[in-house]
């Protein structure tokens, strides 16, 4: 009994001598960041630059001063202009052309960057899917703002393809959504006016809006142990029965062709995500770009420049055709305001597949 007081004793003495440390860090330099997936879908085409902040900055920075263009081997140039946060589109439709090679180039701040010339797999190299399955499931999905994950129903999406024989083929997928919202902007709740606040201050537009949102899939396949063979059931995608906002969505899943050494980024992030950071995890792999300052070989640039050759599947889907029935969408507010959304409605959208 004594020995137990001794021990809780000094343990409360030894508690009381540690003071808390404000870690801070100012070795840490603000490094160029480079997301940007050129494929064979015709459309707008766009690249993502950010400059790199320390861990506890609660502020994004975007590049929005930079000359981009992406150049092919033939002579093809095509350039991107600065829309917002950072993200620069081109002003036509564009595409990749299966089998030809292209570097994006990055002017900004008195740099020049460059990446390392990508291939587009040809069609003839290139894998498309077979089928899209469609599996009612229970997944854990991470809420926004909730510390622990949900148990919700929805769709897993299965894809099935045939890999080609004697080459090497690495895939990823992403996915699109066009969905329609209807919200109740004559609802709308001021809460931030100078007095007498909140009050109902109903708003005349909009309460119909469709809304886009295109999601990218970085879990990546080889064909090390599937060469030839035909590869079932690969998921690619999960929806949650919500999502589907109790109105008519068309959703597409692209499947993309890559490069190897696209396959090995995007692998090394796989592992760094996945990793636990116990003492029985390996060594994080070092994440390695193909984005270089032309002048300054030593500089570190983040990120990829990846170029695909893409096949694609769509669905369309309808509230009616659940499993369950969906309360209706509450939003009091201009529909606008919805990431994503628009009055104007998607070309296709009607259109049944």
């Amino acid at each position: 009994m004594r020995n137990s007081i001794i021990f809780t004793l000094l343990l409360l003495i030894l508690a009381s001598c540690i003071d808390p440390i404000a870690f801070k860090f100012d070795g840490q330099t603000s490094h160029l960041v480079v997301f940007s997936n050129f494929s064979s879908k015709k459309g707008p085409q766009f690249v993502r630059l950010t400059r790199s902040v320390p861990f506890d900055s609660p502020y994004k920075v975007f590049v929005k001063n930079a000359r981009v263009l992406i150049k092919s081997a033939s002579g093809k140039s095509f350039e991107f202009f600065h829309t917002a946060s950072g993200e620069y589109y081109t002003l036509n439709d564009a595409e990749v052309e299966p089998g030809e090679t292209y570097i994006l180039h990055i002017e900004v701040d008195g740099e020049i960057y460059e990446s390392d010339p990508s291939r587009a797999p040809s069609l003839e190299e290139s894998v498309d899917m077979t089928e899209v399955h469609l599996k009612e499931d229970v997944q854990q999905v991470n809420i926004p703002g909730e510390k622990e994950p949900r148990s919700l129903p929805g769709y897993a999406f299965l894809v099935d393809y045939q890999d080609k024989a004697g080459q090497a083929n690495f895939l990823r997928w992403s996915y699109y959504r066009e969905y329609q919202v209807f919200t109740q902007p004559w609802n709308f709740i001021d809460y931030f006016c100078p007095r007498g606040c909140p009050r109902p201050a109903p708003k005349s537009c909009c309460k119909e809006c469709y809304v886009t949102n295109k999601e990218e899939y970085f879990k990546v396949v080889n064909d090390r142990l599937t060469d030839g063979r035909l590869v079932r059931n690969i998921p690619v995608s999960f929806m949650q029965y919500y999502q589907l906002m109790n109105s008519r969505m068309k959703f597409t899943i692209y499947q993309h062709n890559i490069s190897e050494e696209a396959y090995t980024y995007y692998k090394s992030l796989e592992a760094q995500a996945e990793s636990s950071g116990t003492m029985l995890d390996a060594p994080p792999t070092e994440v390695v770009g193909n984005m270089h300052n032309i002048n300054k070989p030593e500089e570190l640039v983040i990120g990829f420049f990846e170029v695909s050759t893409v096949f694609e599947r769509n669905f369309i889907f309808n509230p009616l055709e659940l499993p369950i029935d969906l309360p209706p969408f509450e939003f009091p507010d201009d529909c606008r305001v919805i990431t994503g959304a628009s009055v104007n409605k998607p070309i296709g959208f009607d259109q049944d597949f």
